[in-house]
């Protein structure tokens, strides 16, 4: 988009991490700015973080390439390309800002990892398995159509260790069945099942 966009600049290579160069300094040996290689002047490394003579700048904070490469499309807002203008600032060919939108960080985004997060929520609280009360007369029910009629999920034994448990039948079953689901105090899983005539 911005060599389409403006004259005098070249991308190419990896799209991912591309090499950017101003036409007009094509034929200069730039100096590395991090090694000083080609210029014998110490005083001649820039004061600024740039890339084969290229400094970036994200909000007007200079920042190395890599942190270019960690923003998401969707997050730019204004893209500007400093030819003249960036010798104000010490750069050796030029410079390209990035602004991003209102309300983001982007020195947050180069330690985001892209997850997903999602929000549920945790264990329900355990609540009392319905059963009509026809020890009333006003609240019976005038058909009683339950396929489940009993539920327990923390049943406790009596003393001599038998579980003894009590519900109403519905008005349609004629067989029941018995399903029992558990743990032992082993960590083994206990399942069982019984149909009742």
């Amino acid at each position: 988009m911005l060599q389409q966009s403006v004259p005098g600049i070249t991308i190419e290579g990896n799209p991912f991490d591309p090499t950017v160069s101003f036409n007009r300094f094509s034929g200069l040996a730039i100096p590395d700015p991090v090694s000083g290689e080609g210029s014998d002047d110490p005083l001649s490394t820039p004061d600024v973080l740039e890339e084969g003579g290229i400094a970036y700048y994200i909000n007007e904070v200079n920042v190395s390439k890599d942190v270019i490469n960690s923003l998401s499309v969707s997050d730019i807002a204004l893209i500007k390309v400093l030819k003249n203008e960036a010798a104000a600032l010490g750069v050796t060919q030029g410079a390209i800002a990035f602004y991003t939108k209102s309300g983001k960080d982007f020195d947050a985004r180069i330690y985001d990892k892209t997850y997903t997060k999602e929000r549920r929520d945790g264990y329900a609280i355990v609540k009392e398995f319905y059963s009509p009360d026809y020890t009333s007369p006003g609240k019976m029910l005038d058909k009683d159509n339950r396929y489940t009629l009993y539920w327990n999920g923390a049943i406790v034994p009596a003393k001599d260790g038998k579980y003894r448990f009590e519900f109403y039948n519905n008005d349609m079953s004629k067989k029941l069945r018995l399903l029992i689901q558990g743990i032992s105090s082993e960590g083994e899983l206990i399942y069982n099942q019984i149909v009742i005539e």
